[in-house]
């Protein structure tokens, strides 16, 4: 593969303007100069041409990986942050700074100083709305779970609905929209049961627990284009053989029902 482009400087360097041109056409005479690099003038600038070029090749191949994975994303956002440092030969990149934002978190960089070494550091954290989870049991003390693949360990797993909470939904809202959802089922009445922070060494996030109860087939399951959903109902009384031997293992599922099990709820265990 080969691209080209052209630029052409005409005065000094303070005073003086440019144009960067390329044969596709978006860049034509496009102006830049002591200002627009360095003085956040108006016009473009080389580096910020730099961060453009990478968070595209960034986006594009990160696709190309996914779809090797037989995974079409609905849309990758990349934001390329370049740092700059001023020596005595001039202006030296010294990292690049790439902030993803996909449909389920964004990622966070951040730069801190330690209090006890006064050293700094660089943290990464996954920036996500709060999330919910649904134990639902039915008259007859069954618990309807889910079975589903999940792509990070490529495995069908066993759990409890649950889901993101959307910006115009409360958590209770989250929580009655994906009992349906996921399990065609409606509650008789939801209950709180608690709220715990999924991994707080890298997640912003909270995950609220909620005990859905007599619970009642009312339709079909309401799955988006990437679900694919099984049913299946247990007896409430195997869930902590499920958990014993590792049948349920998604770590927020296991904390949902201890939550359920250690709540002031002795008529329902």
């Amino acid at each position: 593969m080969e691209r080209k482009a052209s630029a052409v400087w005409k005065g000094g360097l303070k005073d003086g303007k440019g144009t960067i041109s390329a044969p596709g056409g978006v860049l034509k005479d496009t102006q830049y100069s002591f200002t627009s690099r360095f003085e956040n003038g108006p016009g473009t600038n080389p580096e910020e041409l730099i961060a453009a070029a990478h968070a595209a090749c960034f986006s594009m191949a990160l696709s190309a990986q996914l779809g090797g994975a037989n995974l079409t994303p609905e849309s990758i956002s990349t934001n390329v942050t370049l740092t700059m440092e001023k020596l005595d030969s001039g202006w030296t990149i010294i990292s690049s700074h790439i902030d993803k934002s996909y449909r389920v978190f964004n990622l966070r960089h951040d730069r801190a100083r330690s209090p006890r070494t006064n050293s700094t550091h660089d943290f990464y954290v996954l920036e996500s709305p709060p999330w919910v989870n649904v134990i639902p049991i039915t008259p007859g003390r069954e618990v309807v779970l889910i079975r589903q693949f999940r792509f990070g360990i490529r495995e069908i797993t066993l759990e409890i609905p649950g889901g993101l909470v959307e910006p115009s939904d409360s958590p209770e809202e989250a929580a009655r929209r994906e009992l349906r959802e996921e399990t065609g089922y409606r509650e008789d009445k939801l209950i709180p049961l608690g709220v715990v922070h999924p991994n707080p060494a890298i997640q912003n996030n909270v995950c609220h627990t909620f005990l859905a109860s007599d619970v009642l087939h009312v339709g079909e399951l309401i799955q988006d284009e990437r679900e694919d959903i099984e049913v299946v109902l247990r007896p409430l009384s195997e869930i902590p053989r499920l958990i014993r031997e590792g049948i349920i293992s998604h770590a927020l599922v296991v904390a949902a029902f201890y939550h359920f099990y250690m709540d002031s709820k002795p008529d329902m265990k």
